[in-house]
C-alpha cells in the first residue's frame, strides 16, 4: 500500500471510495475541493448521482482518516468505503488457533490487513467486496465466535417494485457503506449508529416497506 518514502523513492498511489451525505440540495464542489487539497491526496473525481468520491491517494494508510475529518468540516459528512478499519471482538472456544484465524480471515476477499489479539481483531477492509458470512466462516473454522463491534451487517426483505430504488435511497443514509440486493432481499454495510427507523423511512422514499432487518 501507498507510504511516504526517502529520497529517490517512488510511492504507489491507490484508490480510496468515498460515500458521502448530503446534508443540503448544494453539490458536493466544497467537499470535492477540500479534499483535492489534503496531503497525498493525488486527485479527486466525484459522482454525483451515486454521491461518491473516487480519490488517489498516495499518503500514509494511517493517514487515510484525514480525508473523513476534512469532509465533516465542510458540512458535507462522507466515509471511506475500500480502506477502512473493521473491528470484531473474538469468543474463543475448544481448540480456537490465533494463528489458524489470521490465515483464514486473511484469505477472505475484501481483508487487506490484520492486527490480531487475543479478543480482538482489527481489519483493514473493502467493504465493497467484504461479505459476513466469509468472516464468520473464517471465525467458525478456526474456533472462535465473532461479533461485529464497529460496524453493522443487516438483512430485510424489500415489500415494492423497485429494490433498485430502494437500495439508492438506503445509500443516501449517513452511516450506510455499501447496499447490496438479491432480488427483494437487501443487504448492507454500514456504521453501529444506523437505526432501523431510519433505513425504514429511506425504504419508504422508494415506495418500499423493509420487513424484519435481521443482523446474522
Amino acid at each position: 500500500m501507498g507510504g511516504s518514502g526517502g529520497s529517490g523513492t517512488t510511492v504507489k498511489s491507490f484508490l480510496v471510495l468515498m460515500r458521502y451525505y448530503r446534508t443540503s440540495e448544494l453539490e458536493p464542489t466544497t467537499l470535492k475541493q477540500a479534499i483535492a487539497k489534503v496531503k497525498g491526496v493525488d486527485e479527486v473525481t466525484a459522482d454525483a448521482e451515486k454521491r461518491e468520491l473516487t480519490v488517489k491517494w498516495s499518503g500514509k494508510c494511517r493517514d487515510l482518516p484525514q480525508l473523513e475529518a476534512t469532509a465533516d468540516k465542510t458540512g458535507v459528512p462522507a466515509l471511506i468505503v475500500t480502506h477502512t478499519m473493521l473491528s470484531i471482538a473474538l469468543k474463543p472456544g475448544k481448540g480456537a488457533s490465533l494463528d489458524k484465524l489470521q490465515k483464514e480471515i486473511g484469505a477472505v476477499a475484501g481483508v487487506k490487513h490484520i492486527s490480531a489479539a487475543s479478543a480482538t481483531l482489527d481489519l483493514h477492509v473493502d467493504f465493497s467486496t467484504l461479505e459476513v458470512t466469509s468472516l464468520r466462516a473464517a471465525a467458525t473454522n478456526s474456533g472462535f465466535e465473532m461479533t461485529l463491534k464497529s460496524h453493522a451487517w443487516l438483512e430485510s426483505d424489500a415489500e415494492g417494485d423497485d429494490t433498485d430504488r430502494v437500495a439508492r435511497e438506503l445509500t443516501a443514509v449517513k452511516g450506510v457503506l455499501v447496499v447490496k440486493t438479491l432480488g427483494n432481499r437487501v443487504q448492507l454495510w454500514a456504521t453501529k449508529d444506523v437505526t432501523e427507523d431510519a433505513l425504514r423511512k429511506a425504504a419508504e422514499k422508494a415506495g418500499a416497506k423493509l420487513g424484519a432487518i435481521d443482523r446474522p
